[in-house]
């Protein structure tokens, strides 16, 4: 899991000291195997270990963790000054970024266990949210609830796995400030489904000896477990390409097909990139080729997050659209947004979005 995400070369090393902690009798009972089993686990995550400690991992991190949100270091020098004196002793103690980004983690951890975040809205950022679904099914919650009854009262080492495993779960999205974050916790989803099937599989053993409430029960729950994924599947295909179609970059494959088509007339083709990093799209629709594509690239400057993107390669450029200065451009061709591009401009060709709103226009100079 080292290279595969970088969520995980956070909370996998903590999982793997809690799985120790939990098995150390038994542990104790293969000493070499273990040694040896942790030294080749070590040599096997060395060159991933090296690039998340100094290399571009790093550069990730300081980019979506918390420290890169400002806002906790000016709320805490704002209470600091509601003092009469905001360097002493006593705002120092009550008010300093160790308990200001402590408050903000911990509210993000929790809120990947709220109600809202697993059953009724989901994810918060559009690209990874269904309109009014959570991440996970209704109908598993009382069987959730169940499991950890069931878990607690079973108290077995093996199934503090699961619990311990979506403790830790979250960590990696909790200590970023877009959170909570369904790709990032996407780890829990073992221990939930986990801890579910263990709820409900001791709740149907328990009610097993009463036939008619047994063969009652499934029924409901079947067509409660029916309407609940077929309602997910109603608001994935019907509702969410008209609710939020700028989230999956709809019109993409409409677009670079029009513009390929014409681009051939002009000397410049200026695309916006009000839609977040549109040359991939350009690239992706377009089979452009990768030799010559990493030739051309040009890369914008880092922003405050230490991220670039790509602002040019063949005839495209990616920025904003400033109307008042680009209509002036000569032999360009113009790709922009309804909000950037006037309505009383002639346009040359329209892409529409499933709702019937304009997702592009284009404009020749």
């Amino acid at each position: 899991s080292f290279y595969s995400y970088q969520g995980a070369r956070l909370t996998m090393p903590i999982f793997v000291i809690a799985l120790a902690v939990i098995f150390f009798q038994r542990l104790l009972k293969i000493k070499k195997e273990m040694v040896i089993a942790a030294l080749l686990g070590f040599v096997l995550i060395l060159p991933a270990l090296t690039t998340f400690l100094i290399g571009t991992g790093q550069v990730r991190f300081s980019g979506v963790s918390i420290f890169a949100d400002p806002g906790p270091f000016w709320a805490t020098n704002e209470l600091r000054g509601q003092h009469a004196n905001p360097a002493g002793l006593i705002s120092e103690i009550f008010h300093n970024k160790l308990q200001a980004y402590g408050t903000f983690f911990f509210k993000n951890y929790f809120e990947h266990f709220s109600g809202n975040f697993l059953v009724i809205s989901g994810d918060p950022i559009s690209r990874n949210n269904i309109p009014e679904t959570g991440v996970a099914y209704l109908f598993d919650i009382p069987f959730l609830l169940a499991g950890l009854y069931f878990l607690f009262k079973k108290l077995d080492k093996f199934w503090a796995v699961p619990v311990v495993w979506l403790l830790i779960a979250p960590i990696a999205s909790a200590i970023t400030f877009q959170s909570p974050q369904a790709t990032r916790s996407e780890a829990m989803v073992v221990p939930l489904t986990m801890i579910s099937a263990f709820g409900l599989y001791h709740f149907l053993k328990m009610i097993l000896p009463h036939k008619k409430i047994f063969v009652l029960f499934l029924i409901l729950i079947t067509m409660f477990g029916i309407y609940n994924f077929s309602r997910y599947l109603h608001q994935y295909y019907v509702h969410n390409p008209k609710v939020q179609p700028v989230a999956f970059e709809f019109g993409f494959a409409q677009l670079v097909p029009k513009v390929n088509a014409v681009k051939d007339k002009y000397d410049k083709v200026l695309v916006t990139d009000r839609y977040d990093q549109p040359y991939i799209l350009f690239l992706f629709y377009s089979k452009y080729s990768p030799e010559v594509f990493q030739k051309e690239a040009k890369l914008t400057p880092r922003d405050q997050f230490g991220f670039s993107t790509v602002a040019n390669f063949d005839k495209f450029e990616f920025r904003k659209i400033n109307w008042k200065e680009d209509q002036n451009l000569k032999n360009t061709l113009i790709v922009g947004t309804s909000e950037e591009i006037p309505e009383n401009v002639k346009i040359q060709d329209l892409v529409l979005n499933p709702n019937g709103s304009v997702a592009f226009k284009i404009v020749g100079t």
